[in-house]
């Protein structure tokens, strides 16, 4: 990912990790989905208003930040993020291991 002023506002605006641990398993995994298929078929527009919608608590900011990106910019995030939805899912399943 880019540096400077620009990954700033992508990591402040838009952070999924300040809110996956709060979710259940069942809504962590649709959201898994539901970007997987955005990732798949691609529209800028509709991009855009998910990871406002979905992954962020101050909505309007980050549609306007998100719009401010380039494309390839975009399409890192929604990489990062099904990283990190992917890590969560890994981590909860090894917890429901351990406590068996």
């Amino acid at each position: 990912m880019d540096s400077g002023p620009r990954a700033d506002i992508k990591t402040l605006i838009v952070d999924p990790e300040t809110f996956i641990q709060e979710l259940s398993d069942e809504k962590v995994r649709l959201l898994l989905m539901e970007l997987e298929v955005l990732m798949e078929e691609y529209e800028r527009e509709n991009t855009i208003m998910y990871l406002a919608s979905n992954y962020s608590s101050n909505k309007h900011l980050a549609f306007s930040a998100l719009r401010a990106m380039h494309d390839h910019e975009i399409k890192e995030f929604q990489e990062i993020t099904k990283k990190k939805l992917l890590e969560e899912i890994k981590r909860r399943k090894e917890a429901k291991k351990s406590a068996l």
